[in-house]
């Protein structure tokens, strides 16, 4: 994306906050729901068969249930403090590229908020 971009200057804040959010949200994810799901079902695997982990009689447990839910909360973490400060700090970017290239100003300077080492 960095590439793509050329001169856009992703805000720090929005960067920053979108790299945790994105990355928490994924790690619960994995630990809520995908590792104990896969356990659950490499259980019901071993003690009972492939096709019957496969069947609606395993998936409709309330354990498996209860772990398939249990992955809204990576996924909300994910969407609200990933996605969104994401989209924001790109709008961000985009709306400050344009007003700059709107002035004739030069646009190798970083953009206003960024963060500048």
């Amino acid at each position: 994306m960095r590439c793509a971009s050329g001169h856009l200057v992703l805000p720090h804040i929005h960067s920053s906050q979108a790299f945790w959010g994105l990355n928490i949200g994924l790690a619960l994810m994995i630990l809520l729901s995908l590792l104990p799901g896969g356990v659950l079902r490499l259980w019901d695997v071993l003690e009972n068969g492939y096709w019957h982990a496969r069947s609606l009689s395993y998936t409709a447990t309330p354990l498996a249930r209860h772990v398939e839910w249990l992955r809204i909360w990576g996924d909300s973490i994910f969407i609200l403090f990933g996605v969104v400060p994401l989209v924001i700090g790109l709008l961000l970017a985009y709306r400050d590229l344009w007003r700059r290239q709107a002035l004739g100003a030069d646009s190798t300077r970083p953009a206003i908020g960024s963060h500048t080492p």
